[in-house]
């Protein structure tokens, strides 16, 4: 009787689909479900945003800074000029910058030099960076400089955000790149565990729904 009852409900099978729109929600699969056919969504869409390539005055030395020997104000804004006509090498053309994450600086009264250290970030830029400098450029550099974590003047990169994914059963639909839309995706076969929730998170920019797919006997 039980394996005619089971042979029933295995041959009562069909495919059902269910949706969801934006935001986090948690799905509990049905008790015969140990398969999704299929899944598709998309991320959120890359957009536009300020990378801050920041030079920041520490108040005291940092592991890994070195010795630049700098004394001169002029060296340090050379230095940032220099890095700005990197930057905007190949502008407004989309580009992928590197080693623009904060410059860190501090004056050390033991050499009478300026020790610096830089973080090695990169960003997909666009368009065209600009100079904000607050500090002289020229002239005896001095403990003036330093701070703590102080934002002491930064070079303002437009960039493009990556969109962030969307995700659903341990899989990922990725966000658009490089100021795109995201694009639909779809995965099949995904290994399920039967009468358990998962959460989909949907971070779509539109109403784009993540539309899930399996065989059930269940409603």
């Amino acid at each position: 009787m039980f394996a005619a009852k089971n042979q029933f409900l295995a041959a009562a099978k069909v495919l059902k689909t269910v949706t969801f729109g934006n935001g986090t929600t948690n799905w509990t699969t049905p008790a015969d479900v140990n398969l999704i056919v299929s899944v598709s969504g998309k991320g959120e869409n890359s957009y536009a945003s300020t990378w801050t390539y920041e030079l920041n005055g520490q108040s005291s030395l940092l592991f890994g800074m070195t010795d630049t020997g700098w004394t001169d104000y002029s060296s340090l804004y050379s230095h940032f000029t220099g890095r700005l006509s990197t930057i905007n090498t190949g502008a407004p053309a989309t580009r992928f910058i590197i080693n623009v994450g904060t410059y860190f600086v501090f004056f050390n009264t033991a050499t009478n030099t300026l020790w610096a250290q830089q973080n090695g970030s990169g960003v997909t830029a666009y368009g065209t960076a600009t100079l904000n400098w607050t500090l002289p450029t020229s002239g005896a550099i001095t403990t003036s400089i330093n701070g703590t974590g102080a934002t002491i003047g930064d070079i303002s990169i437009p960039n493009y955000v990556t969109g962030t994914a969307t995700t659903a059963f341990g899989q990922t639909f990725p966000g658009g790149t490089s100021g795109g839309a995201a694009s639909l995706t779809t995965l099949t076969n995904i290994v399920v565990t039967p009468s358990t929730s998962y959460s989909i998170v949907n971070n779509s920019s539109d109403s784009t729904v993540v539309t899930v797919s399996y065989y059930s006997a269940y409603p």
